[in-house]
This record gives C-alpha cells, structure tokens and sequence, in this order.
C-alpha cells in the first residue's frame, strides 16, 4: 500500500452542507407555494414549514464554512483541521492510533472517537494555538466525563474539568494560561483513556476502522523509509 501527500480525509459537515442548502430551498418553495397558490391552506402549518425551511437553511450555510478537510496525511506529517486551527505533527512523534473504550459495567464501550497516543505527550504543545485547545478542551468534556465511573452518560458536573493554568514540563519549562490547562487535559485524558488526542468520528466522511487503518498504514511507512531504527516499536508508556 502506497500512501502520498495528497491522500486527505474530507470534513463530513463540510460534505453534506451543500445538499442541506439545496433542500432547504426546495423545501421553502414549496412552502411559499403551499402558502399562495393552495386552497384554504393552513397558515399556521406553512409558516411552521416556511421558518423550518428557513433555518435548515442557515444551517446549511454554517456548514459551508467548516473545512473541506479534517485530516490531511502527508509523507512526513499528520495534519488535523478544524475551523479553529490545526496541529501537524510528524509521524515520528506517534506512537499508535486506536479507539479509546471505557468500562461500562461489566462490558467496555468503544467511544466515537479516533485517538492517537504520542511517544511524548508533550509534544504537541509547540504545534497547537491557544485558541484551538480552547475549543478542543471544551469539545472533550464529556469525553472526560465518559472516562469517570460516576458518569455513564458524560453529561455530569466533575471537579476535574476545572484546570490549573500553571503547569510544569520535564524539561523545568513552565507553561501558563490555556497551555498549561490543555497540558493538564492531556494528562488526564492519557490516564483515563491511554491517548493523548481525540478526534471525534462524527466530523470524518469514512468509517472510524478505515481512518485509523489508513494512520497506521501512514505510519507504518514513515517508520521503515526513515530506517530500520525508527521502525521498532516504541515500548514507552
């Protein structure tokens, strides 16, 4: 299998943006036509179905500015997009790709996302804006939550999605503000779940099993054309 610069993952809200606007059109003309041209109409119904048409509409139209990528796989470098940002680290900064599962009773439950565990979990920090971890922090809580045995649903309320903006790296660097409390994010996200970044399915236009079969095989490559030494596992954890 052979993987190139030009092998990208599209945005699925991107995708189906175009096809909710044009039905939303259709759908409003044939609510202004129900309203004018049809005996005895119901008003109350054809502005219901008119304003419902509307914002399908308005919908459709927010879509449209999300990316039309979300990953982008490169020879050397995996990039994430997201209508905040993005990171793009290099593939040798990886260590595996998976799905993160959690203990629901007696059974584990796969969650809907595709995650990815660093060789150093701090090496994303130099590659992500403030305002993407923002988001991506937000975008996570109930993924934190799920991870708690308190909280089947994620949609409780936890001490733990409260976050020290100080943080101190290996190294002795000091990170502040939304670093750090992305930095202290991370790590609880990697002792819950094992991972470091989530992405979540519902923004991919292909199945969770085939996207990550395609970051391994990306992966995989980038190992062996870089030499037999960065081809062995790492064992780190």
């Amino acid at each position: 299998m052979v993987l190139n610069d030009s092998l990208c993952i599209a945005n699925k809200g991107w995708r189906n943006a175009l096809t909710v606007s044009v039905l939303a059109v259709l759908s409003g003309i044939l609510a202004i036509a129900y309203l004018r041209w049809t005996d005895n109409p119901a008003p109350l119904v054809g502005y219901f179905w008119l304003i419902a048409s509307l914002c399908a509409l308005l919908i459709g139209l927010v879509k449209q500015f999300e990316p039309e990528q979300a990953l982008r796989l490169g020879a050397q470098t995996l990039t994430y997009v997201h209508k905040y940002g993005q990171w793009s680290l290099p593939w040798q900064a990886i260590q595996r790709v998976g799905q993160p599962r959690v203990l629901q009773g007696l059974e584990h439950q796969t969650l809907s996302y595709v995650a990815i565990r660093l060789k150093d979990p701090h090496s994303i920090i130099g590659h992500i804006t403030p305002r993407l971890a923002n988001r991506l922090m937000l975008q996570q809580r109930p993924l934190l939550l799920l991870a708690e045995q308190s909280c089947p649903t994620g949609q409780c309320y936890s001490a733990s999605m409260l976050e020290d903006d100080e943080y101190r790296l290996p190294n002795g660097r000091r990170l502040h503000g939304l670093q750090a409390m992305f930095a202290h994010r991370q790590r609880k996200l990697r002792e819950a779940l094992g991972y470091d970044l989530f992405i979540e399915t519902q923004d991919l236009a292909m199945p969770a099993e085939r996207v990550i079969a395609l970051l391994n095989a990306q992966h995989r490559l980038s190992l062996i054309a870089d030499g037999p030494a960065s081809a062995l596992p790492d064992t780190r954890h």
